[in-house]
């Protein structure tokens, strides 16, 4: 939502509603003295054969717009996915946020609570716009156009993830794995200059536990003097099931209003033809 924000503000005034102070949802970062530093395990990959071959107008784009540093992993990567893609990028996205901050948009730190469209205008809790475009996972109950009100439920999902910053190795060094072990789903590890940084999402059953308590169980072996952080971070996400995306996306009929897919990286991409020329 941010690529297309910055997009539409080279010929549009545009707006952002962002209820955190920390911008990118389920993509942003936390600074740790100079580093940007992801708080979630996000990685951006295509999910089946036919997406790979946007990967190569993704990296132009990003890199051109955003000078990006874009590398290819040689690391681990693992997925329970049937897809397995024949390359992995590693993307250091936080400048698109620099970028952001140098744009001329209006940034309003609140919740989108109503909508309510006419055939001349767009109203978004109570301000006036020309058009609306919304995220998939918008917490977002009804949306009032004309004189009729559309409904829509989401299941509100509080995920937790452990950030780990090193000073010395203590895993075998991979890029990404899903089911990493009996306590996270997935997990990311990166190292930055003489640093090791590991995130990882903490499994259901035990998002009750403490960080003390999961490094322990899980047999990290980092000794104290090593640790600089060990936190945990969490994330309120609306998540809508197909039929839900479904019912959100009829929204689209009316021209007022766009709803993004926001579900996975790469095709959103593709929707929204993104071009590096």
């Amino acid at each position: 939502m941010i690529i297309l924000a910055i997009a539409l503000s080279k010929k549009n005034k545009v707006t952002l509603f962002e209820k955190r102070k920390n911008f990118g949802g389920a993509w942003s970062f936390f600074k740790y003295k100079s580093m940007y530093i992801h708080n979630k395990t996000n990685v951006i990959v295509p999910t089946k054969k036919s997406e790979e071959k946007h990967i190569k107008n993704i990296i132009k784009y990003l890199k051109k717009k955003f000078n990006l540093k874009i590398r290819r992993n040689k690391k681990i990567y693992k997925t329970v996915s049937k897809y397995k893609p024949k390359n992995i990028f590693i993307y250091d996205i936080h400048k698109i946020y620099d970028h952001l901050k140098k744009c001329n948009i209006k940034i309003i730190n609140k919740n989108v609570t109503n909508i309510s469209i006419s055939k001349k205008k767009v109203f978004i809790n109570n301000f006036e716009f020309d058009k609306v475009f919304i995220p998939t996972f918008i917490a977002l109950k009804k949306v009032k156009i004309d004189k009729n009100f559309y409904y829509f439920n989401f299941k509100k999902i509080i995920s937790k993830h452990l950030v780990l910053i090193s000073k010395k190795k203590f895993l075998k060094e991979f890029y990404y794995m899903e089911n990493f072990n009996n306590y996270f789903d997935r997990a990311l590890l990166k190292r930055r200059k003489s640093l090791y940084l590991f995130t990882a999402r903490i499994k259901k059953r035990f998002k009750h536990f403490k960080h003390k308590e999961l490094i322990k169980l899980s047999n990290f072996g980092i000794e104290k003097k090593n640790l600089l952080l060990s936190k945990i971070f969490k994330y309120e996400n609306c998540y809508r099931d197909d039929s839900q995306i479904k019912k959100l996306n009829n929204l689209n009929k009316f021209k007022k209003i766009k709803v993004v897919d926001t579900t996975q990286f790469v095709s959103s991409f593709k929707k929204l033809k993104f071009k590096a020329n």
